[in-house]
């Protein structure tokens, strides 16, 4: 079996027991899973995201994508770049629920310290990280989506038209 596959599952299945412990915790301290907060809902939401970005990353990875050798497009056949395009496909939705989870865990984080800080002066600094948040997530997915490969197919062309790949291009601007 690929290293990839056994690692990642591993991680999940240790994200998803800290979560489950977690929602266990918060079950005996509100006393019903209807007393449940937003962020408690949030964290299953990004896990649902973490199961669909772990499948992504696992099928992409056995699909491959259009990060290949320059050399080796001549030796491509249709097949092959039918498949890596599906695969480029893949790795686009991996990376976005990435950015989706990240920022999830993030809003949950915040969500928590704003009820921590509920009196207190402290407060206000967790909204305005909250604020940067925010914006940073809609920054990024702007960025990501509709500025750095244009046209957007670019993303999942085999070959490219540029001759570089778009997330050779995004690693090589920061």
């Amino acid at each position: 079996m690929i290293p990839l596959v056994i690692e990642s599952w591993i991680w999940y299945a240790i994200t998803w027991l800290a979560v489950i412990v977690r929602l266990l915790s918060r079950r005996m301290v509100v006393g019903s899973v209807k007393k449940y907060q937003i962020e408690d809902y949030l964290m299953i939401l990004a896990m649902v995201c973490d199961a669909v970005l772990i499948a992504c990353i696992n099928a992409s990875f056995r699909m491959g994508n259009n990060l290949i050798d320059p050399t080796q497009r001549i030796t491509l056949t249709p097949d092959e770049i039918s498949r890596r395009r599906f695969g480029s496909k893949l790795t686009l939705i991996a990376e976005m629920l990435q950015c989706t989870v990240i920022w999830l865990v993030k809003c949950c984080l915040l969500l928590l310290y704003n009820r921590l800080t509920t009196n207190l002066s402290y407060n206000r600094v967790v909204k305005t990280v909250a604020l940067y948040v925010l914006v940073g997530f809609v920054v990024m997915m702007t960025l990501y989506l509709a500025v750095w490969c244009r046209p957007f197919s670019q993303y999942w062309a085999v070959p490219t038209e540029h001759g570089i790949t778009p997330m050779a291009y995004i690693f090589a601007s920061c």
